[in-house]
């Protein structure tokens, strides 16, 4: 993914913003702080990896985000195994999870601490407020980035 940096649309990085190279199951297991925006993409050839798709996981996920913290991943849910994903993230977040289909092949799934998903059904439930930055969002790097907003 950091090969594909300008495709994806990933900002350079600054003061608030980083990208870290590494096992990301490994990095919000044990983070150096919270952080308010935790993008999640780790597929390989063979799909979604184990340290990446367990319930763990995305506890671990929860317990890494600032208390208005966000987790955006990026998920197949065409492919059975990976709607089981949405399930997982749901009982570590519980219903603070949205998801948003997409026309390709990936899925993107919000999950929050705080109040951030009400403002996003609201945005989603009417076309007409929805916001361009959504593109970002899309393109989450692998494994896992990590942003200090």
């Amino acid at each position: 993914m950091i090969a594909l940096r300008n495709e994806f649309q990933v900002p350079a990085e600054c003061e608030r913003f980083t990208v870290s190279r590494g096992d990301g199951a490994e990095f919000v297991r044990a983070p150096s702080r919270q952080f308010d925006v935790i993008p999640v993409d780790g597929y390989d050839s063979t799909g979604l990896p184990k340290g990446l798709s367990s319930r763990s996981f995305y506890d671990d996920c929860h317990s890494a985000l600032s208390a208005d913290g966000v987790m955006v991943a990026n998920l197949h849910l065409e492919h059975p195994r990976d709607v089981r994903q949405v399930n997982r993230i749901r009982k570590s977040f519980g219903d603070a999870v949205l998801v948003i289909m997409d026309v390709g092949d990936n899925s993107i799934v919000f999950a929050d601490k705080g109040s951030a998903i009400d403002s996003l059904r609201a945005d989603f439930s009417h076309p007409s407020k929805m916001k361009a930055p959504m593109r970002a969002a899309r393109c989450a790097p692998p494994l896992l980035a990590s942003a200090r907003l």
